[in-house]
């Protein structure tokens, strides 16, 4: 109970409970985001296979440069998380599997997506034992090298997500409900903080703590902190649903004039999906296209 009563005591010392309702700054990830969006794609368009594993090396390496510069002159914790450019590592460990789900077998991505998990989960370990505190996200241990951790252990959930072989990763991220989730984190996570202040100000922590007195100090203050939450995150998600269906889904189907189309060549065979079982005909075929050259169209006569 003391565990939960410092949990408490942080939270209702600190502004997380009093937010500004035209605050939007966690729209900084889709600002980074953005940022990907307009850039990568330029990066993909230029160079060849070798130049983008070469651009995303050094992406991985620059990252952490550039973090651990930052906090070398001082600067604001939040600039250093927020930070376009300390944060292209994760972008570029994205980037580099996609390209590796292309060229390698299921399972020798596997046993890579093992190593990755299981390097991230000891760096977490040794960080929260050997420093005895939380892996929280303005600690030098987090801004340093932890996010790289987490984009590496994050790129391993991936490809335990869509690996054809079965494992109890793969089966848990596959639960409905963990989907369902899923399905509508994104607007949840858009209007979590301006929905904040409404729900601070109908069912605050404190007013469900009031209605728990009778349970003491400290348990009125873990109901009222974990009841606030519950309530918060239902109507969040309530909302978010609302949001997906008039909002999201008709911007969605807007996709369909922005369609990509291949270029129309019927000897062409699919190129297989990750994961396909490719026998050595089709890697004979697929080879074969690569070479074939299209016949010039027959001159057009008077009597056609």
């Amino acid at each position: 109970m003391g565990i939960f009563a410092r949990l408490c005591d942080h939270y209702f010392n600190h502004d997380f409970f009093d937010p500004d309702p035209l605050w939007v700054g966690h729209f900084w990830s889709l600002g980074v985001e953005e940022h990907f969006y307009l850039v990568w794609p330029l990066v993909v368009y230029l160079c060849t296979r070798r130049g983008l594993l070469l651009t995303s090396a050094l992406l991985i390496v620059a990252a952490p440069i550039v973090r651990f510069t930052m906090m070398h002159y001082d600067m604001d914790p939040a600039a250093v998380y927020t930070f376009t450019l300390s944060r292209v590592d994760q972008f570029a460990i994205g980037g580099l599997l996609a390209l590796f789900v292309r060229e390698y077998e299921p399972a020798q991505l596997m046993r890579w997506a093992r190593w990755a998990a299981g390097a991230t989960v000891l760096f977490l370990l040794v960080c929260v034992i050997a420093l005895k505190r939380t892996f929280y996200w303005s600690n030098p241990e987090a801004l340093g090298f932890g996010f790289s951790f987490l984009a590496l252990g994050s790129t391993a959930l991936i490809v335990f997500a869509i690996s054809p072989q079965r494992s109890a990763i793969k089966g848990g991220l596959e639960l409905g409900w963990l989907r369902f989730f899923g399905k509508y984190s994104y607007g949840a996570y858009v209007l979590h903080t301006p929905l904040q202040y409404t729900f601070m100000q109908l069912f605050g922590p404190q007013r469900i703590e009031a209605l728990a007195a009778p349970l003491g100090h400290e348990a009125a203050q873990l109901i009222g902190l974990l009841g606030f939450i519950g309530l918060a995150i239902a109507l969040t998600i309530l909302v978010a649903l609302v949001v997906y269906r008039f909002i999201e889904t008709p911007f969605n189907r807007l996709k369909r004039h922005y369609e990509f189309r291949t270029p129309v060549r019927s000897n062409l065979a699919p190129a297989p999906a990750f994961g396909d079982e490719v026998d050595q005909e089709q890697m004979a075929e697929a080879a074969l296209n690569k070479l074939v050259i299209m016949p010039e169209p027959k001159p057009a006569t008077s009597g056609d």
